[in-house]
C-alpha cells in the first residue's frame, strides 16, 4: 500500500483527504505544510521514498517549488492540483519525475454519460456554453488558494470549463477572446477575479465559458448544442457549504423542444479520479497520457495569461 503526503491544509487538501477516506482500503496519509516539511514526515514516519505519492494541493505559485524539494528528496510520483502550467521543456529538465494533474471532471460520470450519448447516437456537436459560478467573495478577500499574487478569474473554475470540453471534442480548443471583471469589496478590489466571459473554437465548434465569482447561485453545468436539434442540459454533482454530502448531478436531453431524457446521476469525480492515480501509481507502467494532458492544458491557459495581460 502506498503512503500519500498531502501538502497543504486547505479546502483542497480536505476534500481530497475525504475521497481518500473512501477508498477501499485506506492509505496511511500524512500532512506537510510551512511548519511540517516534506522531509521531516519522511525522517519521523521511516517512509520509503519508493512507497511515497505526494499530493499537491497548495497555491499555486508554490508548486514548482514543491516539486522541486520532493525531487531533492527522491520523490517522484507526484500528483498536483490544477492550474499546473509548465513549460515546453519541463519535463526534459525533470525526467525522473511521474507527475499527474488534477482533471477530475474528466472521471466523471456525468461526463462520460454525456461523451457516451455523443458517440453511440453519431452527434456532432455546433457549440458549448459552460457556466461554473459561486459566491467566492469572502474566501477571496480572505486571500484563500492565493499567496502573493491575485488570482485571476481564469485560474479558479475556468481550467475545469477548457478541458471538459476538450476531453468531449477530442482536441485542444484555440482561444478567441477573454473579458474579466474585478471583484470589489468595501475595503479592497481583487482585479480580474471576480467574473470571466472567454469564447473560443475547436475546430467547427463555438465555446463559451462564464465564471461569476460573486454569484449568490452556486452552479457547474454546461448547455451543448447538437445537429438534428438535439440539446444537452447538464448539471454536475456539487458539495453542500459544509462538504458533507454532493448533490447529484443531472442530464437532461431535449430533441425537437421535446425532452426525451432527464437522469440523475451519483457521481463523485474527484473519488474516481483519485482512485485512478493511486491505481496507476501503484503499478509499474508510465501513462503518457497524464503528460500530454498537462503539456496541452498548458498551452490554452498560457494563451489565456497572453490574453489577459494584453486586453484585461
Amino acid at each position: 500500500m502506498k503512503d500519500i503526503i498531502l501538502v497543504g491544509r486547505g479546502k483542497a487538501s480536505r476534500i481530497h483527504t475525504m475521497s481518500y477516506n473512501k477508498f477501499e482500503k485506506v492509505p496511511n496519509l500524512y500532512y506537510a505544510d510551512v511548519d511540517i516539511p516534506i522531509k521531516k514526515i519522511l525522517k519521523d514516519n521511516k517512509l520509503d521514498v519508493d512507497n511515497v505519492i505526494v499530493d499537491i494541493v497548495t497555491p499555486k505559485e508554490v508548486f514548482v517549488e514543491v516539486i522541486e524539494t520532493c525531487e531533492s528528496l527522491g520523490l517522484y510520483n507526484i500528483i498536483v492540483e490544477k492550474p499546473f502550467v509548465i513549460e515546453e521543456d519541463f519535463f526534459k529538465k525533470h525526467p525522473k519525475l511521474n507527475i499527474v494533474m488534477i482533471q477530475n471532471y474528466i472521471y466523471s460520470l456525468t461526463t462520460n454519460f454525456v461523451k457516451d450519448y455523443l458517440d453511440k447516437n453519431k452527434l456532432k456537436i455546433k457549440s458549448i456554453m459552460t457556466n461554473f459560478s459561486k459566491n467566492r467573495i469572502n474566501e477571496s478577500i480572505n486571500m484563500r488558494g492565493m499567496s502573493s499574487k491575485i488570482t485571476e478569474n481564469y485560474e479558479i473554475e475556468v481550467p475545469h470549463q477548457v478541458y471538459i470540453c476538450d476531453y468531449l471534442l477530442g482536441s485542444r480548443s484555440e482561444l478567441l477572446m477573454l473579458e474579466q471583471k474585478d471583484m470589489q469589496n468595501i475595503d479592497r478590489t481583487l482585479k480580474n477575479h471576480g467574473y470571466s466571459f472567454s469564447m473560443l473554437k475547436n475546430k467547427n465548434v463555438i465555446i463559451s465559458h462564464q465564471c461569476d465569482l460573486t454569484s449568490n447561485t452556486l452552479h457547474k453545468g454546461m448547455t451543448i448544442y447538437c445537429e438534428d436539434n438535439v440539446v444537452i442540459s447538464v448539471e454536475y454533482s456539487i458539495y453542500d457549504k459544509e462538504l458533507a454530502c454532493l448533490r447529484n448531478s443531472r442530464v437532461v436531453i431535449y430533441k425537437d423542444k421535446n425532452k426525451i431524457m432527464d437522469a440523475e446521476i451519483v457521481d463523485d469525480n474527484m473519488y474516481y479520479c483519485l482512485k485512478d492515480f493511486y491505481e496507476y501509481f501503484s503499478g509499474k507502467k508510465i501513462n503518457p497520457v497524464y503528460k500530454k494532458r498537462i503539456e496541452d492544458f498548458s498551452i490554452i491557459m498560457k494563451e489565456y495569461a497572453s490574453f489577459s495581460s494584453k486586453y484585461c
